[in-house]
Formats: C-alpha cells, sequence, structure tokens
C-alpha cells in the first residue's frame, strides 16, 4: 500500500520501492479512454506535474504566514538624514544641485593593442585561392547581399567536380 506522509514542515514523505518486483502490472489492459488524461477544467498550470493539480484542495500545514497586514512606518530615517543633508549643503552652497545621469559611452582602453597585420593561415589561404585561381583561369568571386550574407557560388552536383587534374598519369 503506498501511503505518503507530510511533515510538520509540510514535505511530503514519500515511500519508495525498492526494486522492480513490488510493482504490479495486473491491469496493464487499459482501455484508449483511460489512458487519455482529461483536465476536468480545460485549464492548464504550467506549475503542475502531468499527475494533475492539488495544491488547493490540501488542507496541510502552511510553510509560512500568508496575507499578514504590513503596517507603513513612514520614511527611512537615512533617507530622511540625506535630504537634510543636502538641503543645507545647497543653503550654504546658494546653488541647488541638478544630478543629470551622463550618457553612456564606451570606456577607452588603458592599453595599446598592436596590429600584427594579418594572420599566417589568412595569407596562406590567400595564396592558395590565387594560384588555383591562375592555374584554373578562373576568379572566385563570391557576392555578398544586402542583409551582409555571402552567396557562395556551389556545385549543382558532383558531376561538376574536376578529378582529371589531379590524378597523375601512369608513366
Amino acid at each position: 500500500m503506498w501511503v505518503p506522509v507530510q511533515d510538520e514542515n509540510g514535505v511530503w514523505m514519500v515511500p519508495e520501492a525498492i526494486n522492480n518486483k513490488s510493482y504490479t502490472y495486473a491491469n496493464a489492459q487499459l482501455s484508449e479512454k483511460e489512458l487519455v488524461q482529461l483536465d476536468a477544467e480545460a485549464e492548464s498550470d504550467p506549475i503542475c506535474s502531468s499527475a494533475g493539480c492539488n495544491y488547493a484542495s490540501e488542507k496541510g500545514p502552511k510553510t509560512h504566514p500568508m496575507n499578514y497586514f504590513v503596517p507603513n512606518f513612514g520614511r527611512d530615517r537615512d533617507i530622511i538624514g540625506t535630504d537634510l543633508s543636502l538641503a543645507w549643503a545647497e543653503k550654504n552652497v546658494g546653488h541647488r544641485w541638478n544630478w543629470v545621469k551622463p550618457p553612456k559611452k564606451e570606456p577607452e582602453p588603458d592599453f595599446r593593442i598592436p596590429d600584427f597585420g594579418l594572420d599566417e593561415d589568412v595569407i596562406w589561404t590567400q595564396e592558395s585561392i590565387d594560384l588555383v585561381s591562375k592555374n584554373m583561369k578562373h576568379e572566385w568571386k563570391p557576392v555578398q547581399d544586402e542583409n551582409g550574407v555571402w552567396i557562395v557560388p556551389e556545385p549543382a552536383e558532383n558531376k561538376s567536380y574536376s578529378y582529371k587534374s589531379l590524378a597523375q598519369e601512369p608513366e
């Protein structure tokens, strides 16, 4: 018999099965109507599990006080003191402080970033493209569209590849 118990803090103490033999599968043949779970109120609560929601009907102990009166003690004494201090300073200086939030700007780096030029791999790739373009007598020109996406020419099918120039002829 599976009987979960709720402790004094509202936590459910759930007994667990020790091994697979403790499960029973006597009623394994269920009809389609029995396998479908319908929501009686046609509402779904994302907090609830697939087993349903029953937290509203539970009458267990409350975990914390709720719906209690919160008194209003007025402004905080530190805020009142700060306002009085500001008023005194403005009176003695003869100037009203009009604080304006400064515009946000990017911080300038306090170090110099060296420029070492193009990376070695980029240089080799550019040289490779130039060499292949020269040998094939065809210049490869990808096009960039208005959104900045590169439109790269691709072969339509595998037959468009040519491997004849790569294969060595038998001597």
